[in-house]
């Protein structure tokens, strides 16, 4: 340890006598770093860290198709929704929601908010309470039942966080409704990356089907589908499952609508949540990942260049050292250390670079690509700048110190070579002069 905080008060002060280079070196590495941390926080967000919902590995996204017609994808309508409900089991439960736009009005200005159609059963199949008040109980799940849920953003902007707000009434698209609960402050839904439905929601509302949707065979295939497997079914059962149900959907069919398909095909589609919310961007993401890694390395690049024109000038001061008695071991640990210094002023700078820099990083992808609007750097993103920050020091603090190191100590005992045959020259003159005198 003692040796470690000599290396570190030695390179301090050497780096402090070289002002310019060591400000390029820590800028350089700053954004390398920070360029990496930014686009990582992202990637953590969106492809890496879990679904913020109870056991979210078991939640799936069922869809309908019709890929004769060119619907690849498309959601469930009711009648088809009910015949697999009934007959499915391999899920505790299936929710259908939609997206829906609402006048909200009766909570200050009228204006128009984005709202979601859910079943009763939704907030319990995803593990989610609400903060204040209940979530909708299976008897409110009908036409003519005006409950609604609000989110925590809605809670705190039209009712300012009161929370006597259960019970009150506001209107939607002139329809008065009751408070009846209002979801945690982190709780998102329906979540942005699938291809509907994917609009994140202000306010609930049971989704109620009326008869019209629920006698709408063939028509209104609007409802997307989150389902939670039971214990022990797997992905592969679900799909085999779900094959035989969209034959029997497709079979319950009113004779005149098989006639008008007769050449169309229906299918049914299960797929993890998880993989439904982050598949559309996840190859931009991992190119954008890979695009600021080799921007870390040039940065890397650049700095042992700089490295290695420095170490040129200090040849004689590792000559002196390794005169000495420091092993090059030794050597190289000092030098490693000056660059894991400049590494870590690097990384210490980048990390405030990746917190100003995230959102505007967001703000410059389309918005028709569905990423989070808002990123939080959380211990997953502290750790990889941790890594991130060592292994920079390691790829560009490495080559130089050895090389300066073989280099340096080449030169001194070259040094010490000819001050040794100098010295002899010199006693054999003193003898001849003192044999003359």
């Amino acid at each position: 340890m003692n040796g470690l905080l000599q290396d570190v008060r030695y390179a301090l002060r050497q780096l402090r006598k070289s002002p310019a280079f060591t400000t390029v070196a820590v800028v350089t590495l700053a954004l390398g770093i920070g360029g990496n941390a930014a686009m990582f926080s992202v990637v953590n967000a969106v492809l890496l860290r879990p679904l913020p919902f109870h056991d979210p590995s078991r939640l799936v996204l069922v869809h309908e198709g019709i890929p004769t017609l060119g619907f690849s994808r498309i959601g469930f309508s009711a009648p088809d929704l009910m015949i697999y409900e009934q007959g499915q089991r391999s899920f505790e439960g299936m929710a259908p929601y939609q997206n829906k736009t609402f006048e909200l009005s009766g909570a200050g200005e009228p204006e128009r908010i984005t709202a979601a159609r859910v079943s009763a059963n939704l907030f319990p199949l995803l593990g989610i309470q609400p903060v204040l008040g209940r979530s909708f109980r299976s008897e409110e799940d009908r036409p003519g039942i005006a409950v609604v849920v609000l989110s925590y953003g809605l809670w705190q902007s039209k009712f300012g966080g009161s929370r006597d707000v259960v019970g009150r009434t506001l209107t939607l698209d002139r329809i008065p409704h009751t408070v009846i609960g209002v979801m945690p402050r982190d709780f998102r839904f329906p979540l942005p990356g699938p291809a509907t439905n994917n609009q994140p929601a202000d306010l609930w509302v049971p989704i109620a089907f009326t008869q019209s949707e629920l006698e709408g065979w063939g028509n209104m295939f609007n409802s997307d589908v989150v389902a939670r497997f039971k214990p022990g079914v797997t992905l592969a059962q679900a799909r085999s499952e779900a094959d035989a149900l969209a034959h029997r959907i497709f079979q319950a069919y009113p004779a005149e609508l098989l006639k008008a398909f007769s050449n169309a095909t229906l299918v049914a589609l299960v797929d993890p949540m998880q993989s439904e919310v982050s598949g559309t961007v996840r190859p931009l993401l991992l190119v954008l990942q890979g695009a600021v890694g080799l921007v870390l390395l040039i940065a890397c690049t650049n700095v042992a260049l700089l490295l290695l024109s420095r170490a040129s000038g200090r040849g004689r001061e590792i000559a002196i050292r390794a005169a000495m008695g420091a092993a090059r071991s030794r050597l190289v640990a000092q030098l490693l250390t000056e660059g894991l210094i400049l590494a870590g002023a690097g990384g210490v700078l980048g990390l405030g670079l990746a917190v100003w820099s995230k959102n505007l990083l967001l703000q410059q992808i389309p918005q028709n690509i569905p990423l989070p609007h808002e990123i939080q750097l959380d211990a997953g993103v502290l750790v990889f700048t941790l890594f991130t920050t060592l292994l920079t020091a390691v790829l560009f603090g490495l080559a130089p110190a050895l090389h300066a190191t073989r280099t340096g100590m080449r030169s001194g005992i070259q040094e010490s070579g000819r001050g040794g045959t100098g010295s002899r020259r010199q006693r054999r003159e003193e003898v001849r002069f003192r044999g003359a005198g």
